[in-house]
């Protein structure tokens, strides 16, 4: 917003095009805070982890250390937050034209702001054949949802005479990392945690699925698909790997939660804490 007369570690590490690094520092303390009481109110909330803890809160807020700047990001995922809270709502409903139209307005909205969001609409086909209510008029409730904002957004650019911007999903796939230097201990002892809890966590998911309740079952299919189409937002840059943390968090939050092994489970949640912190103060700093 305001130009300073000199630069700071500080201002480089928050840049942003149009916002002030004091601002982006803030809304990275926020958001993700909101985002994480957010979803750990509705895995309990949705009786996907029946138990009622804020384990998934916490491990949300770990896996969001890398993603220190990702503005957009970070209000998409908030967003969709909404988005997969309405697909849950559907659960033994016959007609739940509600949830899908109200999941279809916030698609509608996103994709206004990125398009790629468009690809989520997979996700209305795959909660409804999993809760078995797919029928014509609910595929019609999401797309009356979905074009809402679109004629709104239209009825604007007509009204003060402004050109039509040219809207298309594009997925370059031109991923590049954030390199990992010797010298970087705590990010490599970080991921190394990262990737440990979550092949546990994914295992025992598999593994103990069948004992889970019809609901939960049902609820980490959607998941399941969920993490699949974020992971090609992931593919196609990095920061779009924020998109992941959620249906990652739920993962590991139940392996945290029902997992067999307490003792390895404590040890592990200890030392993502502790990395988690060292890593973002290394960031900082």
């Amino acid at each position: 917003m305001f130009a300073p007369l000199a630069y700071s570690p500080f201002d480089s590490l928050f840049k942003h095009e149009w916002l002030s690094p004091f601002f982006i520092c803030l809304l990275s303390l926020l958001l993700p805070a909101f985002h994480a009481l957010g979803l750990n109110n509705l895995v309990c909330e949705k009786n996907i982890i029946k138990k009622n803890n804020l384990i998934t809160g916490f491990v949300y807020l770990f896996f969001c250390i890398p993603f220190y700047d990702c503005v957009n990001e970070w209000f998409i995922s908030f967003f969709l937050l909404f988005f997969l809270k309405y697909l849950f709502d559907c659960y033994q409903k016959d007609d739940p034209f509600g949830q899908i139209f109200n999941s279809g307005l916030i698609i509608g909205l996103l994709t206004l702001i990125h398009p790629n969001v468009l690809v989520f609409t997979f996700m209305i086909i795959v909660t409804c054949l999993n809760f078995g209510n797919i029928s014509f008029r609910i595929m019609l409730s999401y797309l009356i949802g979905m074009l809402v904002p679109v004629i709104f957004y239209v009825c604007y650019l007509l009204m003060f005479e402004y050109d039509f911007p040219f809207f298309k999903i594009n997925f370059s796939y031109n991923l590049k990392l954030p390199a990992l230097n010797k010298n970087e201990i705590s990010k490599i002892f970080w991921l190394s945690i990262v990737f440990i809890i979550s092949l546990l966590s994914i295992y025992e998911l598999y593994k103990w699925l069948y004992k889970k309740s019809l609901q939960s079952r049902k609820s980490f299919i959607i998941i399941f698909f969920y993490t699949i189409l974020t992971f090609v937002f992931f593919l196609d840059s990095f920061k779009y790997g924020y998109l992941i943390i959620a249906p990652l968090s739920i993962i590991v939050g139940n392996y945290f939660t029902y997992t067999k092994r307490r003792s390895l489970a404590n040890i592990l949640f200890l030392m993502f804490l502790v990395t988690s912190i060292f890593y973002r103060v290394s960031i900082v700093f």
